[in-house]
C-alpha cells in the first residue's frame, strides 16, 4: 500500500492549517518541513510545521545545503532543528555552486549519523544525479528520497531504490490554503518509513575483532566443507564493486576459514576503505 505526505516551506505557511482534515485526507501520512538553509537561516515556520506531529503525522525535517563547511552546516542544522526521536533528518542537496558535492554530502550525512545515531536522507532530483557523484553518499547506506515528476522514472543510480518520491510541485492538500503544494508518495508502509527516522534505523556502532570474524566465518563457512561463500565471493569477483580489494579477498577466501582472524582480515583489506567494505558485506549478506 503506497503511502503519501508533503513537504513545505515558509512559503506555503498560511493561517488557518488544518493539520486534522489534512491527515484525514489521505495525503499527509509524513510531512518534511524546511528546518535550516547554510548556517545563519532557520525557516520561519519551521516551528509551526511541527504541529503536525500532534495528530500522529510522522513528521521529518531539511537542511537545504549550501557552498561551505559540511561540518558546520550539519552541526547548525541539528542545533537549530532540534530533531528528536521519532523523526525524519534529511539533506536537501540540488544547489550546484557546492563543490564535490558527493563529498560534501559524506560528510554531512557522516556527522549527523555521529550526532544521532541516524543516517539522514538525501534529497535530490535527477539532473542532479547526473551531473555530480554521489556515491559517497550512497555507500554510506543514506536513503534516497528523489525528486522525480517523470513516467517513467529516472535513473537512480548510484542507489538501486528510494524510499521516497517527490511526485509533483503542483499539488493540492485539503487542510492546507496554499497551492502548489510539494506532494510526495512512498512504497514503503509507514512503520517501515517510521525504521529510518532518529532511533529507528538498526545499530552499526563500530564492529569488534570478534564480530568480524563472526562475518568471515558466516560468509565463508558451512559450504560443503570449505569453500568461499558468497559475501566474498561478491567482493572477489567485482560484484560490490570496491576497487583495490578483489586479490587480497580472494586470497583470503583460499585458506582455511578457522584459521582466519580479524587481524588476517584487516591485514588485508587497506584501512581507509575497511569500512565500506563491512557496510558491504552486511547489506548484501540481509539481502
Amino acid at each position: 500500500m503506497t503511502i503519501y505526505g508533503a513537504d513545505t516551506s515558509h512559503w506555503k505557511w498560511t493561517a488557518g492549517i488544518d493539520f486534522v482534515k489534512a491527515k484525514a485526507s489521505g495525503k499527509c501520512d509524513f510531512l518534511f518541513a524546511k528546518a535550516t538553509e547554510g548556517v545563519g537561516y532557520v525557516d520561519p515556520s519551521y516551528s509551526g510545521w511541527r504541529g503536525a506531529k500532534a495528530i500522529g503525522v510522522l513528521f521529518g525535517s531539511f537542511h537545504f545545503a549550501r557552498p561551505g563547511s559540511p561540518v558546520e552546516q550539519a552541526d547548525y542544522y541539528l542545533s537549530a532543528a532540534k530533531p528528536v526521536a521519532g523523526e525524519l533528518i534529511c539533506l536537501d542537496l540540488e544547489d550546484t555552486a557546492i563543490t564535490a558535492p558527493g563529498t560534501f554530502g559524506a560528510a554531512f550525512c557522516q556527522r549527523v549519523k555521529d550526532k544521532t545515531g541516524t543516517w539522514p536522507l538525501l534529497y535530490t532530483y535527477p539532473d542532479y544525479l547526473r551531473r555530480f557523484d554521489l556515491s559517497p553518499i550512497a555507500r554510506l547506506g543514506c536513503p534516497l528520497w528523489f525528486a522525480d515528476y517523470s513516467d517513467p522514472l529516472n535513473s537512480i543510480a548510484p542507489w538501486t531504490a528510494y524510499v521516497i518520491r517527490q511526485f509533483t510541485s503542483s499539488g493540492s492538500l485539503p487542510g492546507l490554503p496554499a497551492t502548489d503544494v510539494d506532494l510526495n508518495s512512498s512504497p514503503l508502509t509507514l512503520d517501515q518509513l517510521r525504521g529510518l527516522a532518529i532511533g529507528g534505523q538498526e545499530d552499526d556502532m563500530p564492529l569488534t575483532d570478534a564480530d568480524v570474524e563472526k562475518i568471515w566465518n558466516y560468509s565463508i563457512a558451512k559450504r560443503n566443507g570449505y569453500g568461499p561463500g558468497p559475501a566474498w565471493v561478491w567482493l572477489a569477483d567485482g560484484r560490490i564493486g570496491i576497487a583495490g580489494v578483489g586479490g587480497a579477498v580472494a586470497a583470503l577466501a583460499a585458506k582455511d576459514p578457522s584459521q582466519v582472524t580479524a587481524a588476517d582480515i584487516a591485514a588485508a583489506i587497506p584501512a581507509d576503505i575497511a569500512q565500506q567494505v563491512v557496510d558491504a558485506l552486511l547489506a548484501k549478506l540481509k539481502s
